[in-house]
């Protein structure tokens, strides 16, 4: 269990990115990478509508 844990973070944190994922839109069909920037922008569109 320890050895899949630091292969992971080890070989696997090299390939993480956090400005990537959280502003690239999602890929059309068929098609690798993308992110979720339009999720985020639609989650805080609609908590700026709603009224409190």
């Amino acid at each position: 269990m320890f050895s899949l844990i630091y292969m992971l973070f080890v070989e696997g944190g090299s390939r993480l990115s956090y400005r990537k994922p959280l502003t690239a839109l999602p890929p059309s069909a068929f098609d690798l990478g993308g992110g979720f920037g339009n999720a985020i922008v639609g989650t805080v569109v609609l908590l700026g509508e709603s009224p409190l």
